[in-house]
């Protein structure tokens, strides 16, 4: 049983990479993962676009379950969040579900972007813990590219329309401490508690797909359309996935067209003291 999962801090593109990986052969993205059992209590979307509950590839996983999702959902924040450093699962719901789903998927590898939160900080860890070849895959974005993102309001203004006005000083603040700590926690985790541990750069996939498909997992870009690329079944994301079944992955040369707030685009560039080998004054 193997798991690729996608870490680090939102907005840095895990749903652009867990879609690109889920159309090849032998990998099957399931998106924020994390939320699943949230998503089928309120019946939200699969990426599929079939309403979770009806969704073919998610149904069958359901039915011995019947009535307890709404345990599975406390389970889930129990064993999975920072409460759960202090306890150990013993043959749990969480522990029988999530087995049964990776014996079922034996054949393939899972791809999860549930990245790392408080929320999700045991995650990978309650995975290796159950008999999953855990690789992290560690996700970052360029510090300007990110607050670029960022400026344009919180995933969920975005996802209800809501535009923001002005500079969101609270969320820009906010969101430096969670991309900080996320990134801190994927590398501990990464390099202590996992089978493996991959670095990426958000960029690699924009500017050079096929060179970072080869590098870093062995895959040919010509065996997809990365132009019509199939959204699969995952879970949750961000709005991009939810607007259709498929995206296309746009290409960048990686420069930034929109003049950053100077305080805050110096405050993000600190997190270039995750990327291996980089130092933070050039």
């Amino acid at each position: 049983m193997n798991c690729f999962y996608i870490s680090g801090y939102g907005r840095s593109g895990s749903t652009v990479l867990d879609t690109l990986l889920t159309n090849f052969d032998g990998l099957e993205g399931i998106g924020e993962a994390s939320n699943l059992f949230d998503c089928i209590h309120n019946n939200e979307y699969c990426s599929c676009g079939e309403p979770i509950l009806e969704c073919e590839y998610w149904k069958p996983f359901f039915k011995e379950y019947n009535g307890k999702i709404n345990k599975l959902a406390i389970e889930t924040r129990k064993y999975e969040g920072i409460r759960g450093l202090f306890k150990k699962s013993n043959n749990s719901i969480y522990d029988q579900f999530w087995t049964n789903y990776f014996k079922s998927n034996s054949n393939v590898d899972i791809v999860d972007s549930s990245k790392i939160s408080r929320k999700t900080f045991m995650r990978p860890i309650m995975f290796k813990r159950l008999g999953v070849n855990v690789t992290i895959v560690h996700l970052y974005k360029n510090s300007d590219l990110l607050l670029q993102s960022l400026l344009k309001g919180s995933n969920k203004d975005l996802n209800k329309g809501v535009k923001v006005a002005g500079i969101p000083h609270i969320f820009l603040l906010r969101s430096f401490v969670g991309a900080f700590f996320a990134n801190l926690f994927t590398c501990l985790i990464g390099r202590f508690f996992s089978n493996d541990y991959k670095f990426i750069e958000y960029e690699e996939i924009v500017v050079d797909c096929d060179t970072f498909l080869v590098n870093h997992f062995g895959l040919n870009s010509s065996l997809v359309d990365l132009e019509n690329l199939n959204c699969g079944h995952g879970v949750s994301g961000n709005r991009v996935r939810k607007k259709s079944k498929s995206i296309s992955l746009r290409k960048s040369n990686g420069n930034i067209s929109l003049t950053l707030p100077i305080f805050y685009k110096y405050l993000f560039r600190v997190l270039v003291i995750f990327k291996p080998s980089k130092p933070i004054i050039e």
